[in-house]
């Protein structure tokens, strides 16, 4: 119970510290993309070491630079998806993610008021609420296009969300206003 408190503390530190961010991947089923600012210099297709904590044990994941500047794109096991693990990039620095849901290629058929798009977490940045998520539908024809959306929000928030995670497939839903 020691070395998990331990490990959480530690998670919460680098976290607030490196103030990333996190998306789905659209284009790969369980795939997760994690913003590294430290990162920005490695070359697309550079593989990272990688490790992510479940089930009580360390499990390696792959995990690769995109074309994006600072952007590691990891697979995860179907096995897990849905749930959220630590996951640990270059033997130094430990991240709190959600391993995102089985994604249905089939885009939903929606009566108005709702539109098609998807649940998505956002972390709180703001001080004594740092370690508190939120969850909202957001909305988008495609999980890009709902990365795309919730990205927008983090930038427009002023510091209030410091990343976000696609937690859903593509559903019906009302955006909030």
């Amino acid at each position: 119970m020691k070395k998990i408190f331990s490990l959480l503390m530690a998670v919460t530190i680098v976290a607030t510290a490196l103030a990333f961010n996190t998306r789905s991947a659209s284009a790969a089923p369980l795939g997760l993309l994690v913003y590294v600012e430290a990162f920005k210099g490695k070359d697309a297709g550079t593989q990272m070491p990688a490790q992510f904590w479940a089930d009580s044990d360390w499990h390696s994941v792959y995990c690769v630079m995109t074309d994006t500047a600072g952007y590691v794109s990891c697979k995860f096991p179907e096995k897990y998806s849905g749930q959220s693990v630590t996951l640990k990039l270059n033997d130094s620095l430990v991240f709190y993610v959600t391993v995102p849901a089985k994604q249905e290629n089939t885009t939903p058929t929606c009566t108005a008021p709702q539109v098609v798009g998807a649940d998505v977490k956002f972390t709180i940045g703001v001080p004594f609420f740092s370690a508190s998520t939120v969850t909202y539908f957001v909305s988008g024809n495609t999980l890009g296009d709902v990365a795309t959306n919730a990205q927008a929000w983090v930038n427009n928030s002023n510091g209030y969300y410091t990343n976000y995670t696609i937690v859903s497939g593509l559903h019906c839903g009302v955006q909030p206003t």
